[in-house]
Parts: C-alpha cells; sequence; structure tokens
C-alpha cells in the first residue's frame, strides 16, 4: 500500500493557496500524474472558499492502494450539511484527476476540533475577517467536567 496521507493539521499543503476553483488538479511535478493526497490538498471548502479542506482540518487521511484512492474526513460537526457537497467535490477532483476508483469515508471520532487548523488556514480566516480561533480549552483527565 501506497501511503500518501497526511494527518489534518499537518503543514501540508498543495496547489495554489487558495484556489476558488473546485476543478483545479495541480500539475505532476514528474511522472504520470498528480498523486492523490495532492489532488485532495486543493479542493476548497464550500462554505469557507478561502480554505482547503486540509487547511481547515477535515481531511484526516489519504492513501493510495494499488490504483484506488480512500480519503478519510471528518465534519467540523456531525450535522454540518456541506458533507455531501465535501464528498463530491472530493471525489469529483480525484475522478478528474484519472483516480477510477475512489471512496471517501466520513469518521466522527475523534471529533473535529479547531486545533486541526492548519496555521495557514488561521492566517487565510484573519485575513478574511474571520477571527479564527485559539486552541481548544484542556480538561483534566477522567469521566466528565471537574465536579462531576
Amino acid at each position: 500500500m501506497k501511503g500518501t496521507g497526511f494527518l489534518a493539521g499537518s503543514a501540508f499543503i498543495a496547489g495554489p493557496a487558495c484556489n476558488p476553483d473546485p476543478g483545479f488538479v495541480p500539475a505532476p511535478a514528474s511522472g504520470p500524474g498528480p498523486d492523490a493526497a495532492s489532488v485532495v490538498g486543493a479542493v476548497v471548502d464550500p462554505e469557507l472558499p478561502m480554505l482547503t479542506l486540509t487547511e481547515l482540518g477535515v481531511v484526516r487521511d489519504v492513501r493510495e492502494d494499488d490504483g484506488a484512492v480512500t480519503v478519510t474526513i471528518t465534519p467540523t460537526y456531525s450535522g454540518c450539511p456541506a458533507m455531501e457537497s465535501i464528498r463530491a467535490d472530493i471525489r469529483a477532483a480525484l475522478l478528474r484527476a484519472g483516480f477510477e476508483r475512489v471512496e471517501v469515508r466520513t469518521v466522527l471520532a475523534p471529533a473535529w476540533t479547531t486545533d486541526w487548523i492548519t496555521e495557514s488556514g488561521r492566517r487565510k480566516l484573519a485575513a478574511a475577517g474571520i477571527a479564527p480561533p485559539g486552541p481548544a480549552p484542556r480538561r483534566a483527565a477522567g469521566p466528565g467536567p471537574a465536579g462531576w
């Protein structure tokens, strides 16, 4: 299995910093074509188009295995209405790039956190006039909030 994946929140960013064209497919540096992680890394969020899904921390993993691509995503919250659009945009970008077998999996655990937004994502939010969130609050280990 060829692992081209990356963890959300990593510094990996592919393609232009902000490409409003969801049909954008990065040109290959060399070889037969773009790798799946680069293609997925260029897909923008439908609700915050100044960010890629990778910068937002929604993309958890991208794996290529014998010509098949599996992308794992986590929504910013479990009822996110953009998830179908996000899945379709990822799938369409990979199909346009020549990948024929594409699976987009949604996982809810661990739950998405603002800590997964990349530094470049935070800068782009600020440049767009959106205050980027600070680190998620930490709590003591245990079954629930202090005092339970």
